[in-house]
């Protein structure tokens, strides 16, 4: 069930989209990657939250965010400027480099958190620029598999659904992913909306009476 939200709520779990303006490139080599995700690792320390999935598509960026006390929007804002600033230094350019404010979804974590992380690490599967998502170098999936350094990413939570021991979860968890590579696009957990809610209606209901 999906309704729209007026309010983020502190220790919610987000889906947070933003692209590029008119869908166009917003990376356009290693390095500009590199700065997205060293910008995040900058806003991580400062303002604390929990990051458990990611993916730089060439044109977009998935997050997986649960916030603490700094909301999304202040988090993304110091993000997305920092990073526009870059890319306009780089490249020369002026004008708007994204699409407007990111866009973020409100979910149940203790029903979607392992779905989206495997939703969010799937995308360039979907888009058919890889076979398999360990072949894309810019998500989080590897480190889930153990294939590369965790960094900002909060790996534990999502993997301890897959197991007590660390060795064990990681295989769980890519077969999970696996599974879910013939699930193609699943409409609910991509953003149409600004500000919904993903969950049962007894967490939306809740969620709307504790924003107010």
């Amino acid at each position: 069930m999906a309704r729209k939200a007026r309010a983020e709520v502190e220790g919610g779990l987000y889906h947070v989209i933003t692209r590029g303006n008119n869908r166009r490139q917003i990376f356009n080599s290693p390095t500009d990657y590199k700065k997205f995700l060293s910008l995040l690792a900058v806003q991580k320390e400062r303002l604390p939250f929990f990051l458990y999935a990611f993916c730089l598509m060439t044109n977009h960026v998935h997050l997986l965010i649960e916030r603490q006390a700094d909301t999304i929007g202040r988090i993304m804002h110091r993000v997305l400027t920092g990073y526009s600033q870059y890319y306009n230094r780089r490249y020369r350019r002026v004008g708007h480099l994204l699409a407007g404010r990111h866009k973020s979804i409100l979910c149940q974590s203790d029903r979607y958190l392992a779905e989206l992380v495997r939703y969010i690490h799937l995308n360039p599967v979907r888009a058919k620029m890889v076979d398999v998502p360990e072949q894309y170098p810019y998500s989080g999936h590897r480190a889930y598999l153990g294939l590369e350094p965790e960094g900002i990413l909060d790996v534990d939570p999502v993997l301890r659904h897959f197991g007590a021991k660390k060795k064990v979860a990681r295989q769980a968890y890519s077969q999970f992913v696996v599974a879910g590579m013939k699930l193609g696009y699943q409409e609910e957990f991509y953003l149409a909306n600004e500000g919904r809610i993903l969950g049962s209606e007894e967490f939306v209901d809740a969620t709307v009476h504790r924003i107010g």
